[in-house]
């Protein structure tokens, strides 16, 4: 049997689901003959306001105008009546999640809103309003309608991916007899435009401007004004100052830029003159960027973000509440949390902007078994802050190839750990016996001509070029030449145990690319964009940028980037493509080698053979690291990422540094003879991580350094920042008013991250 609240008119309350200051709202049932039944919404006015005249007026006209309204983008009004003096509205029950969840949703997982989507979802919600705004009475008078309350809250997202817009509590339509109640302003500070926040009239060019906030925060995951008060907010969208879209992503284009800029700008007359003009810009930068969005496509990325329903569980049982019971306590708490982060008025969080370092999630912690195949004398690997000396042959660091230490609980599971451990050292043993010199085998590559780059298995030889001689464990083996100017080349083959082979003869002749002997024009870009440029010591500029090579030029280039790691590239005038992008690694970003347009040519090598001679006199070291992506330095010269190869003699001592981003950096040193089986693999203990809200407000736009390091270009705001837990400082700097001031702040761990506000306007 059914339980409800209550009756009201026609309807059965089933559920509460928010309560604010004016008023309620319950998911209802209305039922028919024939069993016909549907959910609804019912907002209700709350009785003591039911008495004033005035607010009466104003609830009835949003009834008045949206059941007028009947578009697709628009949630609709059925019903609208009154009742033992109550007044109610009732609507469609979308079932989905309004675009405030989703922001949450995103930030939580600190990612952002495709870039795709967003404009798909503000193209809808424009064609929502454009209806509104165009809408006449039976005479075709125009109503005048304008919403002034868009906001992420105010646009739902059905399940089926369809955005609708809602509540048009306070919109404004010619004729209505309500009027702003006693002058206030009304509206969420944060959304507002100038004119509205500065209460003079409003028409539907504050809509758009509503728009462009809330496309800002889709693209960005921030808002572009947000104070500490509602009157610093306030102030902050009269004086209408704010960080481009693409300074927080990466993924925003210049033209799209340009459209959030014409939304949002300060002067009604300079912005899109109706939501139409800003519907087609932004359908047009959709898709004239090759994307094609639809509702299923939405949808998907709706269940994607909501993994456990996209309808929220509270809303589910409220409406499946013909077949059950009371709310249980989990859904009574779920509901109030939910009413209680409705009225939350702190400021929302963001995404990690794209432009900065954040903390790879820790993999599942693994121990390669040739680490652990080490002498109980000489140990290679310690914990963490271990005070071990440096000496060669052993580990040393903040952090260190570091073993997972277990404790066995007591009883069967202490003799079940004990016995695996035997089966690892039995393991281990045999590893040992089996895994030795007798094992490997050695190769020689040769290249026509030589100097060529030698890639195994994927992994580039650091420092060595053809011809080479080295050892490699017995199996197949993949093996890649190239060389700047002549088509690269690969080959497999199979290596036995105690097998010298030598990859030589015409199969080893590398073929030239043709090119005439006039200077060639280059283009440089980088991934992420803007890069600083260095060619041979010369700065280029931020890319992209475009180079000028005669026949005999080699350039080396650097590109660095703020929170990347800095990346480098060999450019002589005979390169295969002239095109060239250097792909930086940042922390949320894999890294990949610049594309060329020549492919490997697969082919099976002229191997001979010959005796067994004198030892390899280089020893190929692999670095690996857990999670992979590490950062390798030796002996001050940074080799690459992890995994990663680079010969060595066998008694060259290698101090060996791994660094990776949101993780204690480590730090081993080790004679190259002495690393069991020629690999050395890191294992990163991830640092506890904060973040930083940062704004500085006047003057606006700002150079910035965190602990000392310059951040690219100038801002008004940092969101969600990655810093690991302690002590920092930011210096804030803006050469046109000659003002530089350093602050210090804590960061504490955990998602909430730290606000600090600075050169907040005097009043």
């Amino acid at each position: 049997m059914t339980e409800i609240l209550r009756h009201l008119g026609r309807y059965e309350l089933c559920r509460r689901i928010a309560a604010g200051g004016m008023g309620e709202i319950f998911v209802a049932k209305s039922r028919g003959a024939g069993g016909f039944e549907k959910t609804v919404i019912i907002k209700t006015i709350l009785p003591h306001l039911a008495e004033e005249q005035e607010f009466v007026t104003k609830f009835l006209d949003e009834g008045r105008i949206v059941v007028n309204l009947t578009h697709g983008n628009i949630v609709p009004v059925f019903d609208m009546g009154e009742e033992n003096g109550e007044y109610f509205i009732a609507m469609e029950y979308v079932p989905g999640r309004d675009l405030r969840e989703v922001l949450r949703q995103l930030h939580e997982e600190r990612r952002a809103m495709p870039v795709e989507l967003a404009l798909h979802i503000t193209a809808e919600l424009a064609k929502g309003l454009a209806y509104a705004h165009r809408k006449t009475d039976a005479d075709g008078v125009p109503l005048g309608i304008v919403h002034r309350d868009v906001s992420p809250s105010n646009v739902l997202i059905s399940r089926e991916g369809e955005v609708k817009l809602i509540d048009f509590g306070i919109a404004r339509a010619t004729g209505k007899i309500s009027k702003t109640m006693s002058g206030r302003i009304q509206g969420k500070c944060c959304y507002m435009s100038p004119e509205q926040a500065a209460g003079r009239p409003v028409d539907a060019r504050g809509d758009i401007f509503a728009a462009g906030v809330l496309l800002y925060e889709l693209l960005t995951g921030c808002r572009p004004f947000e104070g500490d008060s509602d009157l610093e907010t306030l102030e902050m969208v009269r004086v209408c100052a704010f960080d481009a879209p693409s300074i927080l992503n990466h993924e925003v284009s210049d033209e799209l830029d340009a459209i959030v800029a014409r939304a949002l700008a300060r002067e009604p007359e300079q912005r899109y003159q109706s939501i139409d003009e800003l519907q087609i810009a932004v359908t047009q930068q959709l898709y004239g960027n090759g994307y094609t969005v639809t509702s299923r496509d939405v949808a998907t990325f709706l269940e994607q973000l909501f993994p456990k329903g996209v309808e929220p569980d509270v809303l589910r049982k409220a409406r499946n509440s013909a077949s059950s019971g009371p709310l249980d306590l989990d859904a009574a708490l779920n509901l109030e949390l939910d009413r209680l982060d409705r009225a939350d008025a702190t400021p929302s969080q963001g995404f990690v902007d794209p432009h900065l370092a954040t903390a790879p999630a820790l993999t599942t912690p693994v121990i390669l078994a040739q680490e652990l195949l080490v002498s109980s004398a000489t140990p290679s690997v310690y914990a963490a802050g271990s005070d071990k000396s440096a000496d060669p042959g052993t580990g040393s660091g903040t952090g260190s190839v570091q073993p997972v230490s277990t404790r066995p609980a007591n009883g069967f599971k202490r003799w079940l750990a004990i016995a695996v451990a035997l089966g690892l050292v039995i393991g281990a043993v045999a590893a040992i016996a089996t895994w030795g010199p007798q094992a490997s085998g050695m190769l020689t590559v040769e290249s026509e001509p030589a100097g060529a780059r030698i890639l195994i298995n994927g992994a580039q030889l650091v420092g060595v070029a053809t011809p080479h001689t080295l050892a490699l464990p017995a199996g197949t083996h993949n093996v890649q030449l190239s060389l700047e100017g002549y088509v690269p080349k690969s080959f497999t083959l199979e290596l036995e145990r105690r097998q010298e082979l030598t990859i030589f003869g015409a199969d080893a002749r590398l073929t030239p690319v043709s090119i005439n002997g006039e200077a060639r024009r280059f283009e440089i870009s980088t991934r992420p964009s803007g890069a600083a440029l260095v060619a041979n010591g010369m700065e280029l500029g931020i890319a992209p940028q475009k180079l000028s090579l005669g026949p005999q030029d080699v350039v080396n280039l650097v590109a660095t980037h703020p929170d990347c790691d800095p990346g480098t590239y060999t450019l002589s005038h005979s390169h295969a493509t002239e095109s060239i992008v250097l792909t930086l690694k940042c922390a949320d970003s894999p890294v990949r080698a610049p594309q060329e347009s020549v492919a490997a040519t697969q082919e099976t090598p002229q191997i001979r053979t010959r005796p067994i001679g004198a030892q390899a006199s280089k020893i190929l070291v692999t670095f690996d690291s857990v999670p992979t992506g590490a950062t390798v330095e030796v002996n001050g010269a940074v080799l690459g990422r992890a995994p990663i190869q680079a010969s060595f003699a066998p008694d060259d001592v290698l101090n060996v540094r791994g660094m990776l981003a949101g993780h204690t950096m480590i730090e081993s040193t080790r004679r190259a003879s002495s690393i069991p089986n020629a690999r050395l693999a890191f294992s990163f203990v991830p640092l506890e991580m904060g973040c930083l809200d940062f704004r500085a407000l006047e003057p606006a736009h700002n150079e910035l350094a965190i602990n000392g390091r310059w951040l690219e270009g100038r801002r008004m705001m940092l969101k969600a920042h990655p810093l690991p837990a302690g002590n920092h400082t930011i210096t804030v700097r803006n050469p046109d008013a000659k003002r530089e001031e350093t602050f210090s702040f804590n960061i504490e761990p955990g998602s909430r991250c730290t606000y600090l506000g600075v050169w907040k306007p005097e009043r």
